[in-house]
């Protein structure tokens, strides 16, 4: 099973930032959607689990079976599935991006904390 480290959480979170923009601001109205109803990864979070599987050999659309959840949920069942270890510090990673998304913060700023939280890791030896 691939596991996801923390140099790569961040990779993938700026894939996705690159991809949408650094000002865009995802919608939490009716809730963070890791993959929308038609199939497409939605969320920061989501879109950088999708956009990391494509690059990593993983199944074609393995995300379309983790559409719901907060990061440690989807973590948490991607593991237990035997599709994908997340390593803790990227969990962190992510995990700080998504809070920051879902608090209505643009992409920009997601990543930005992120980047500060795999700093603050690297400089810990995490």
């Amino acid at each position: 099973m691939k596991t996801m480290t923390r140099d790569q959480a961040f990779d993938a979170l700026r894939d996705a930032v690159n991809e949408r923009g650094r000002s865009f601001v995802y919608n939490t109205i009716n809730g963070c959607m890791n993959v929308n109803s038609k199939g497409e990864p939605d969320c920061l979070v989501g879109l950088a689990l999708w956009r990391f599987g494509e690059q990593n050999d993983l199944p074609e659309n393995f995300m379309l079976n983790y559409r719901y959840g907060t990061i440690i949920g989807v973590a948490n069942r991607l593991r237990e599935d035997g599709v994908l270890s997340i390593g803790k510090s990227a969990l962190v990673v992510l995990k700080v991006a998504q809070r920051f998304q879902d608090e209505g913060k643009s992409w920009g700023e997601a990543f930005d904390a992120a980047v500060i939280t795999a700093d603050a890791l690297a400089l810990a030896g995490l």
